[in-house]
């Protein structure tokens, strides 16, 4: 769901759905379908909203939370249903003779920080074709002794040839019309041009663990580009031959940022006549998650000539520390010695050794916080080790930073002073940019601000895997303001994503409260000191004592509220056990209401898959300051404990929840396929609960 270009105070009504299927072979089929969301009654606000296929009509199975077996979706040119081969942008790809498939295949040097200059992928030593004497049989992953037929059959494979025969139809040169899995891939937009809904130029940006970074036209679904590392070529051959595995085959995974410098605020690239605005661009940042530890910087302000900006590589120079990149580069404009300076801030990423980890632990890479030059990629700052040569050395940095960070700017002057970011050992971790910095020595102050591996309780083995909470998940950072009392409140889940089915670990959501929303406290000499907090300094807020207790019960909970550092709640069952309930995505606050995904597994066994496992997920909804109930999920007269959350029918493991403006007014929250409803079929919105009151950024 994207900001409408043309009402920015309302979500355009398009829904762009990544899909995928596991299978045990090397390839998992992949897609990007689009439906939209509208009223079941068509003019009646008050209807219910749908998720609709091209026809108009419901496309999801609300039993199940896939789609309808009779649903067409937009690009699609028969009935598609549930089929994620069929349809889609896949059904959308050029022809392969045609498609404009580009790579890299000139020195590493060359894109290494800092780079000022850009490499054209349209010189013809970049494309992806069987003429390109640059792509080597080694560099395409070929044995020494395979022949030139196999690199000209791989090439025209990776191009979209069914030189295998796939669909059985008996030739060998006719499209196969397949996309890889965009496992974890969320498709960004980019509006380029247009004055209305209806002739709008929108390009959607996908990656995929085949390696590809696809354009796509977010009208005609029709691919415009595409792009592969170099470091992922080398792929190809697995992915051709499809064999059975055991082990995953990762390509381009990680998250995606796009900066467009709009600098007449239009949302719009392009003039109408299709000349760039003046000294606008659009640059492209994204990782790789398990796929590597590189970073990709593109520019796509030109579609028909994309250009390589440069390449960050970890376990390398200024990146030694830098895991898998999981996290994700946060645009921002600070000040740096004095200039403003466009930079990206981002986690230090994942240590894959954390998956076979049933105990905490301290990590051997990622246990960092890196900012770099937006247009350069030169590393400027970065915090991380005491042991380290870092800018910023932390001794209590011993895990890694996989989760997207939290950047914002706290007083409305427009540069980002304030960073809040998590880590594997469950810390919460605040950094402030010092304004008026000569550079990077003196450019940030940091430090743990809880400590949330606390104490677990009836653990009849081992206690100290009960309490070997992560968070793979940014912080959730609101402004609240109680009479002459403000703070800022930081929600968080903790939950092992590496491992959806496991259910040793007691997992917690937690809200803390920071009361230092002006700035850093200060010891006696001015200099700034950062207090960790533990969940001992949280109110226990699990039995929902606050909302459905005795008036004494409640008049202590309210008490323990004012006076404690937060909250919490134990994801477990009303009778205490815990059984693996588990946070594996952001939350979102909204008009004081506190929303959020959580799974539960209904087996034992472990898993380090993050394919779809055995499960529930459930959609939460809870009061900010007290984490009472605000929706009736459970239907029983009045707000009690079970109505924090209601199921989710949907199918693997839950996304993050989406708070939506509809062009004809109201709010919506959608999870996936689902829009959230309560016991009485009614779309929920997320109004006010009126327990305290509440304001949003920037803080004045």
């Amino acid at each position: 769901v994207s900001v409408n270009a043309f009402n920015r105070l309302t979500n355009r009504n398009d829904l762009y759905f990544a899909l995928f299927r596991p299978t045990i072979n090397y390839r998992w089929p992949g897609n990007l379908k689009k439906y939209q969301l509208v009223r079941a009654v068509s003019g009646d606000p008050s209807s219910n909203l749908i998720i609709a296929d091209v026809n108009g009509n419901s496309a999801v199975d609300s039993s199940t939370g896939l789609f309808l077996s009779t649903a067409q979706s937009f690009w699609s040119g028969s009935v598609d249903g549930a089929d994620i081969k069929k349809g889609g942008a896949a059904e959308q790809l050029p022809a392969p003779a045609s498609r404009r498939i580009y790579t890299y295949t000139g020195t590493d040097s060359a894109l290494l920080p800092p780079q000022t200059a850009s490499i054209t992928l349209e010189s013809t030593k970049n494309k992806l074709l069987d003429s390109n004497t640059a792509l080597t049989k080694s560099m395409l992953g070929l044995p020494s002794t395979a022949t030139a037929s196999d690199r000209t059959s791989l090439i025209q494979w990776a191009r979209g040839v069914d030189v295998l025969d796939e669909n059985g139809n008996g030739s060998t040169t006719d499209s196969r019309n397949a996309i890889g899995d965009p496992l974890h891939s969320q498709p960004q937009l980019v509006t380029y041009k247009g004055t209305t809904d209806a002739d709008a130029d929108i390009t959607l940006y996908m990656t995929t663990n085949q390696g590809f970074l696809h354009a796509i036209d977010a009208k005609t679904g029709v691919e415009q580009f595409a792009f592969i590392p170099k470091d992922l070529l080398s792929n190809l051959p697995r992915l051709e031959g499809n064999t059975t595995t055991t082990t995953r085959l990762y390509g381009l995974d990680g998250p995606m940022t796009i900066w467009h410098n709009d600098l007449n605020n239009d949302l719009l690239v392009l003039n109408p006549d299709g000349t760039v605005e003046t000294g606008e661009h659009v640059y492209l940042y994204f990782g790789m998650r398990r796929g590597g530890r590189n970073y990709y910087a593109l520019d796509v302000t030109d579609r028909s000539s994309p250009k390589l900006k440069w390449e960050i590589k970890g376990g390398t120079g200024d990146f030694a520390e830098l895991g898998q990149t999981w996290s994700k580069m946060i645009h921002a404009k600070i000040k740096f010695n004095g200039a403003d300076r466009d930079v990206l801030i981002f986690g230090g990423g994942y240590d894959a050794n954390i998956d076979s980890t049933t105990l905490p632990t301290t990590d051997s890479m990622g246990r960092a916080l890196y900012i770099v030059d937006a247009k350069t990629g030169k590393r400027l700052w970065w915090a991380s080790t005491g042991s380290s040569n870092a800018n910023l050395k932390l001794a209590d940095m011993k895990n890694a930073i996989a989760a997207n960070v939290t950047a914002f700017d706290s007083n409305g002057d427009g540069y980002v002073d304030r960073i809040y970011a998590a880590d594997m050992g469950a810390r919460i971790w605040r950094f402030d940019i010092n304004k008026n910095n000569t550079g990077a020595a003196n450019l940030m102050t940091g430090g743990v601000i809880a400590d949330l591996n606390g104490t677990a309780t009836n653990v009849p083995s081992n206690e100290a895997a009960a309490n070997n909470r992560h968070f793979f998940s940014a912080p959730d950072v609101a402004y609240v303001r109680q009479g002459s009392q403000e703070y800022l409140t930081i929600a968080i889940g903790s939950g092992f994503r590496a491992h959806p089915l496991e259910s040793t670990i007691q997992d917690r959501f937690y809200v803390i409260r920071d009361t230092n929303v002006r700035g850093p406290a200060k010891d006696a000499n001015g200099n700034a000191i950062y207090t960790t907090i533990t969940e001992n300094d949280l109110y226990d807020a699990t039995k929902n004592l606050a909302g459905e207790g005795t008036q004494t019960q409640i008049d202590a909970a309210r008490q323990a509220l004012n006076t404690n550092d937060g909250w919490y709640i134990k994801l477990n069952q009303d009778n205490g056990t815990f059984i693996g309930e588990k946070v594996l995505s952001k939350s979102v606050t909204f008009n004081n209401i506190l929303i959020f995904t959580s799974f539960t597994p209904t087996t034992s066994a472990q898993s380090n898959s993050c394919a779809p496992g055995k499960g529930t997920s459930s959609a939460w909804a809870i009061n900010l300051l007290d984490a009472a109930p605000v929706f009736n999920f459970c239907n029983n007269g009045s707000l009690e404990r079970c109505d924090r959350k209601g199921v989710l029918n949907i199918t693997g493991l839950p996304p993050s929840p989406s708070v939506i403006f509809p062009k004809d007014g109201g709010t919506t929250i959608v999870v996936g396929t689902k829009i959230i409803k309560d016991k009485n079929n009614k779309d929920v919105e997320p109004v006010s609960s009126n327990f305290y009151t509440m304001d949003y950024w920037n803080i004045k």
